[in-house]
């Protein structure tokens, strides 16, 4: 053997025998790599057994942490250790009570003190489910002068656009006088809203996973429903108004040229706020809903108003032909010139239903949820055997495939107000 071949062995080869030590014990004690192989998580993370997102894991988070309600952890999969583990979101760590109403998830130390997990419009913006979306090719022109109905197809769900009315007053009046006539007759209403675009079928849990693909998905319709525009302000715009419709219930959002704005329930005015003026030529995003309790109206990234709004759990529901609540978004604006919108996406939160009303989290033990509420295997069918904290494996961080789903997982807080 050579000087130099003797070289090479005595100092190369070593170091590549410690760097793949170091490797396989980082590997196995400080991060893994797990593909998602199941759809609970969407649309936050999508799984399937092939084509799965492939997320890193942290294995030392929880020995340097406590985990906090609205982290992402990897659990053992108890059923079946030869399976891949199991992520989930942390809802709870013991002592604590859950409660599930109506889809929300009310937390507390005991039966009489919990309440409902409130998410922020802004902060949990990335935690919105997307129903629907129309990014189109270009603006969707609405026209004063245009025909009365226009359908246009677009991820097998139609909206309509009606004849914008002339002025907000008409506006106003169309929605006081369709919830007036609603709760005084027991005929369903038409289900388009006149001077306004509508989605043409009520909001259900079918949903765009993480690949902008749709998921069909059953269970009772959610209540926490929203709509976002990007639009150009158009000339001589006297205002907008979006109307969040839920059985006989009509919220409405109405925002004048002036930057005026105002909540209002049956055409009673709720509250009152600054929106801020509409400029012509104006490119304007704005976001409205019903979210955990609550009206809001975000413009841009800043959350300009929320007004405390409880939605009755049972109603006099108008039900569709498949037999869902009959929840509506409906948005118009009033002038006389073209507005042209860029971006109409209707979203809504997680509707976790429940074999069971209330759930004891003791200490040492921990409630976790799949964000795809209706097809998740979690905490909820586990009230006899329920998880422990040391069946946290770690805290996934990032997902590094496939190459265009790649991206950093931020963290989350979900707490009660």
């Amino acid at each position: 053997m050579s000087w130099r071949t003797s070289r090479f062995h005595n100092s190369v080869v070593p170091a590549i025998v410690v760097g793949a030590v170091v490797f396989q014990l980082v590997r196995t004690h400080v991060c893994e790599r797990y593909r998602v192989t199941s759809r609970s998580m969407e649309p936050t993370l999508h799984g399937d057994p092939e084509s799965g997102d492939i997320v890193v894991v942290d294995r030392l988070a929880w020995a340097l942490e406590t985990p906090h309600p609205g982290d992402l952890v990897v659990l053992r999969n108890r059923d079946d250790a030869s399976l891949n583990h199991l992520v989930k979101r942390l809802f709870a760590v013991g002592p604590a009570f859950l409660e599930f109403r109506a889809g929300d998830v009310f937390v507390g130390e005991s039966r009489q003190t919990v309440s409902r997990i409130v998410k922020d419009p802004i902060a949990h913006r990335a935690l919105r489910i997307v129903h629907f979306r129309v990014p189109g090719d270009g603006p969707i022109p609405l026209r004063p002068d245009a025909a009365r109905w226009k359908v246009i197809h677009n991820d097998e769900r139609p909206i309509v656009l009606v004849t914008p009315v002339g002025s907000m007053r008409e506006l106003h009046t169309v929605v006081t006088a369709r919830s007036q006539d609603e709760r005084s007759s027991s005929t369903p209403p038409d289900r388009f809203l006149p001077g306004h675009v509508s989605l043409a079928e009520p909001v259900g849990n079918d949903f765009l996973d993480a690949r902008a693909v749709r998921q069909r998905s059953s269970g009772p319709s959610p209540r926490d429903v929203g709509i976002e525009l990007e639009l150009t302000v158009p000339d001589a715009c006297e205002g907008l108004q979006l109307v969040y419709e839920y059985a006989e219930h009509y919220l409405v959002c109405t925002v004048d040229a002036g930057g005026a704005g105002l909540f209002s329930h049956y055409g009673q005015q709720l509250d009152s706020f600054a929106f801020g003026e509409l400029h012509a030529g104006e490119r304007l995003r704005i976001s409205f809903g019903y979210l955990d309790g609550r009206l809001f109206v975000t413009r841009g990234d800043r959350l300009v108003a929320e007004r405390a709004f409880e939605l009755p759990e049972q109603s006099r529901l108008l039900i569709d032909r498949d037999d869902r609540f009959v929840n509506q978004i409906h948005f118009g604006f009033a002038g006389r010139t073209d507005a042209e919108v860029h971006r109409i996406e209707v979203f809504r939160d997680s509707y976790y239903d429940a074999t069971a009303r209330d759930y004891h989290v003791e200490l040492g033990q921990v409630f976790v949820l799949g964000d795809n509420a209706h097809d998740s295997a979690d905490s909820r069918d586990r009230a006899r055997d329920p998880y422990e904290l040391g069946d946290l494996v770690g805290r996934p961080f990032a997902v590094i495939g496939p190459m265009e789903r790649a991206r950093w997982l931020p963290r989350y807080s979900l707490t009660t107000p």
